[in-house]
């Protein structure tokens, strides 16, 4: 018996280290507290009745699919012997011990709307049972000899039930399970050596538990319980996080492209018209340079002012459109003229910020110099606080 307390002295605080190290980041709950009750059916020398017991669990979530826990519950067995008149024994017993549960439903279905509500799982535990029998013969019983019993006993536990999620913090769940007992006491009637008395209690009594109840799970965040999470089990949660990400910076970049190609495509187009009409003006020039003077004029106007928008749309070209990209700037100043903004890039480029870009503030008409840029605002707010105590306290944060 010392062995089974160390054991289960060992277990908990493997438990509390575990959680202790995943309290370094923040995590969704993991602790739940179950309580049933139920039925019990013995399968000893003789068949008991039906009698009540009741059962608690603290339960660590692991995973979605994985969870250890630690249990005390108790009980009462008794029957009157149907062999024998007068034969009857009581045992008002305890029991306590650990063990782990497996989600089978989650393990084989992954994470859907389904598995997320409901789950099929399997238990195997541990423990002892402390027993306090006592027994009352009226005759002798053959085969069997019959002596009131108070001591404690090895259980083995085994068997199946299904939970429903209810609430973001409350489970219903119904269980079965067979307890077999190295003990062949637990009903009083010890099976004497060299008897031919058949019956299932050889090696040891066993007994049949139904019961049913609740699950309350601890913590208070919004985030469900370690039980439900929607997360895919059977991926690493930082690479699963990781691959999302990469999936929606790919979509920003996708984004991007279509825009540059449009940019590109104006472009084309604005050349194409300047080599075209440089071609009307060469040929005018070389064929009827007196006759056409003021055509000549007019048409040098025109591709001085295409070649100026050539340039603007190429200068446009390299200023960043916060519409593009990213939602958060962390601004390093504000200029009205493009020359002066590229200017002030080049200088912070020149110390070391190789993200730094030129944005075109639309509505006012501004270009502003942004450090960097990025898609959330919590890490647009620590690359400013960082720009703010390293390099310039006047350093502001632009949403788009």
């Amino acid at each position: 018996m010392k062995k089974i307390a160390l054991f289960a002295v060992l277990f908990f605080m493997a438990m509390i280290h575990h959680a202790a190290a995943n309290d370094q980041t923040p995590v969704p709950s993991s602790w739940s507290l179950d309580l049933s009750g139920g039925a019990i059916f013995g399968h000893f020398s003789f068949d008991t009745d039906m009698t009540p017991h009741g059962e608690l669990y603290l339960r660590y979530s692991l995973n979605p699919v994985v969870s250890i826990y630690g249990n005390a519950g108790g009980g009462v067995f008794q029957a009157e012997d149907n062999l024998s008149s007068g034969a009857y024994f009581e045992n008002n017993y305890l029991n306590a011990g650990v063990g782990a549960r497996v989600n089978i439903l989650r393990m084989l279905g992954g994470a859907n709307d389904f598995t997320n509500r409901v789950g099929v799982f399997t238990q195997s535990g541990i423990g002892i049972i402390m027993n306090d029998v006592d027994v009352s013969a009226g005759d002798e019983v053959t085969g069997f000899q019959s002596q009131s019993f108070t001591g404690n006993a090895l259980l083995y536990r085994l068997g199946g039930g299904l939970t429903l999620n209810l609430g973001r913090r409350l489970d219903f769940f119904a269980l079965a399970e067979m307890n077999f007992s190295n003990s062949d006491l637990l009903d009083g009637y010890e099976r004497q050596s060299g008897s031919d008395v058949s019956g299932m209690n050889i090696g040891g009594d066993a007994f049949v538990t139904t019961s049913a109840g609740f699950s309350i799970k601890f913590g208070g965040s919004r985030s469900p319980h370690a039980d439900w999470q929607p997360l895919d089990h059977r991926s690493d949660p930082l690479a699963q996080e990781l691959e999302e990400t990469v999936q929606r910076v790919d979509e920003e970049l996708q984004l991007a492209k279509r825009s540059m190609d449009t940019i590109d495509e104006r472009i084309r187009l604005m050349q194409q018209s300047v080599d075209d009409l440089s071609y009307l003006v060469n040929e005018v020039h070389s064929g009827q340079l007196i006759t056409h003077y003021d055509l000549i004029e007019d048409l040098q106007a025109r591709l001085d002012m295409l070649e100026e928008e050539l340039e603007e749309a190429e200068a446009e070209d390299e200023v960043a459109d916060p519409a593009d990209a990213d939602a958060y700037f962390v601004i390093a100043g504000v200029f009205r003229s493009l020359d002066n903004a590229e200017n002030h890039q080049r200088n912070l480029r020149n110390q070391g910020f190789s993200d730094v870009a030129v944005i075109r503030d639309r509505n006012n008409n501004y270009y502003m110099v942004a450090y960097s840029g990025h898609s959330r605002q919590s890490e647009a707010q620590r690359a400013l606080d960082n720009i703010r105590t390293n390099v310039n306290p006047d350093a502001w944060l632009f949403e788009n």
